[in-house]
């Protein structure tokens, strides 16, 4: 991971200031991310600018502008003066939105310039230890079997892990009901306790 967030810092940091026509940065610097504070992609920006920060001597700071999985902040990037001093920290929702949603606020090809590939984050497949599959073939057998028994968790959706299981079920035709829980924020506003709701 030090290895890893070395070479983005580096990259990062070469293409912006080539990016800005003066010497750069003379001000500080704005991380957009499109998700909630503390999750992975927030995390990253975090580690990344304070890395720059050290490297530059300037700030390097983080706005958190989520919702519509990460379209708000997307669209916001997009929108900003392409002078170095507003980056985007995102992941695969730049490229995967505008096949899920029926209008996204930027083009992936014309509104970006790709930097750096900062980190790679596995989707991975796990259950409890009470049930009796040992394989995938084993739990898609055990799930079709026993239609409408299990559930499964995933980030938000049109998440990177929420499409991947939503086409494993689908491809796999194993009858499964996806869990969420609201974030904490849409909890807090509520003031009825918190639920889980399975779709």
């Amino acid at each position: 991971m030090k290895k890893c967030l070395a070479l983005a810092v580096c990259l990062f940091a070469a293409s912006l200031a080539s990016a800005a026509a003066e010497t750069w940065p003379t001000r500080p610097v704005k991380l957009i991310v499109g998700f909630a504070p503390g999750g992975p992609t927030d995390i990253f920006a975090r580690l990344i600018g304070q890395k720059l920060a050290e490297a530059t001597g300037q700030n390097f700071f983080v706005e958190n502008l989520r919702g519509a999985g990460g379209n708000i902040g997307t669209g916001r990037a997009a929108q900003s003066a392409p002078d170095g001093y507003t980056a985007l920290v995102t992941g695969g929702n730049l490229t995967n939105n505008p096949f899920l949603f029926d209008h996204v606020p930027f083009d992936p090809l014309k509104d970006f310039d790709a930097v750096t590939l900062g980190a790679l984050t596995p989707v991975v497949l796990g259950v409890h230890p009470s049930v009796p599959a040992k394989s995938v073939k084993e739990l898609v057998d055990l799930i079709r079997a026993t239609p409408g028994k299990f559930s499964y968790a995933s980030s938000a959706r049109c998440s990177s892990t929420n499409s991947s299981s939503t086409s494993c079920t689908c491809r796999s035709r194993a009858a499964a009901t996806r869990c969420s829980r609201p974030s904490p924020a849409t909890r807090r506003s509520r003031s009825a306790p918190p639920r889980r709701q399975c779709r």
